[in-house]
């Protein structure tokens, strides 16, 4: 289900729930996140890097999203055991586990999220799949185009489920070839516009791996601004 790690100290410790990219795909692993889960740990969060069922091994719009709630709600059976602080949790996705994250605010109900940074997100599906993001990624992990399921639109893109109601941290670079940053500049916007307290960033000659590289500068301005998430 996931990775756990513990920074040093008593705690409670604030938690960063990583969840990773790969267009949903079973062809990319929570491993990706593994430098990133390293180096927030040592600057003293908690880490829970999780894993769930992707498109080519079970998975698909309700049962990846599904998983994802489930991982997250895991928090409360063992948050206290390892001196977790369950109001300080933070989902940080990259990708299309950004759109899980943003995803997550609407479908997890018992664990209360303080914060989404969404690096790369891809927050509108609609738009996403007129890119044509991921060679017909979108349409995998639907099962549908969204022309010919509007109502699985609606249930699985976060730009058709706003206001999300919690703080977004939204961070992505202006030379993305993998999502487009006119994705996430107009989510941004219609976030800001329906009423959700929303902090844009889109990051100057940064490409999409660079976000989540703790080796890059765009790496240390996502961690300065999630620090400020605590």
């Amino acid at each position: 289900m996931g990775d756990l790690r513990l920074p040093k100290g008593e705690g409670p410790h604030p938690v960063a729930v990583l969840i990773h990219g790969g267009f949903w795909r079973d062809t990319a692993a929570r491993d990706l996140l593994d430098p990133a889960a390293v180096d927030l740990t040592r600057r003293g969060w908690a880490t829970w890097n999780i894993e769930f069922a992707r498109v080519g091994a079970g998975g698909g719009w309700r049962a990846t999203t599904a998983d994802v709630a489930t991982a997250i709600g895991a928090l409360l059976e063992f948050g206290e055991g390892h001196a977790l602080d369950l109001e300080r949790i933070v989902l940080i996705g990259h990708g299309s586990g950004g759109h899980l994250a943003l995803q997550a605010a609407t479908n997890v109900r018992e664990v209360p999220i303080a914060a989404i940074a969404a690096l790369a997100p891809i927050g509108d599906l609609e738009a996403a799949h007129a890119a044509g993001i991921g060679d017909g990624a979108v349409e995998s992990f639907m099962r549908r185009t969204p022309e010919q399921s509007p109502d699985r639109l609606i249930a699985a893109s976060p730009i058709m489920n706003l206001p999300i109601g919690i703080p977004l941290l939204i961070v992505h670079g202006d030379h993305d070839a993998q999502v487009p940053a006119e994705i996430s500049r107009s989510f941004a916007g219609r976030a800001a516009d329906e009423g959700d307290s929303v902090i844009y960033h889109e990051l100057e000659g940064v490409g999409h791996d660079a976000l989540t590289d703790p080796s890059t500068s765009a790496w240390e301005k996502v961690v300065d601004e999630i620090d400020r998430l605590r």
